[in-house]
């Protein structure tokens, strides 16, 4: 029996890994394969944009999967800044959750966070995606955008959208 693949976009705040209690809460390890995401935004080099996708790690080996095009050739020396930054944010939650028997991969991508949700969750066929939301509404939303808003309106798959408070024990 295959796990389901669950994807948990992460933007590196506290306020988004308020998720994380209720993925442990909700899914069963043993029922469930957790991919955690980071979307950081692009950053220009002398050579162009960053590739859209970095590198894609899987937990138990660490090791970047990409595509060696010369674009990614050329920017990787900048690229693994922030690449490891992004990486190092999700290796503590890594651990916790592969303590709990969780088999955990991990992706790192630039660009829009909504678009590059949207696009991995359809690439890897997620079954779900558990993400926080701030549930802002009206002009807030109209000003700041809704990143889990644009994912659940296009994606066909369940979308669990969490407005967290700042008491959720970690």
């Amino acid at each position: 029996m295959s796990k389901q693949k669950v994807l948990v976009p992460l933007d590196g705040s506290e306020f988004s890994r308020q998720i994380l209690p209720y993925v442990r809460r909700l899914f069963n390890p043993q029922e469930n394969a957790l991919f955690l995401l980071r979307v950081a935004q692009p950053q220009q080099h002398a050579m162009g944009v960053l590739p859209k996708t970095f590198a894609t790690v899987s937990s138990v080996m660490f090791q970047a999967i990409a595509p060696m095009t010369s674009s990614y050739q050329s920017t990787t020396e900048f690229a693994s800044s922030s690449y490891d930054g992004s990486l190092d944010e999700l290796r503590k939650e890594v651990q916790r959750l592969e303590h709990d028997g969780y088999e955990v991969s991990l992706a790192v991508r630039f660009g829009d966070p909504a678009h590059e949700i949207i696009d991995f969750a359809q690439e890897i066929d997620v079954d779900l995606v558990a993400m926080a939301s701030h549930s802002r509404t009206g002009v807030g939303n109209l000003v700041l955008g809704s990143v889990p808003e644009n994912v659940l309106h296009h994606l066909s798959i369940p979308v669990l959208l969490l407005r967290p408070t700042w008491d959720v024990a970690f």
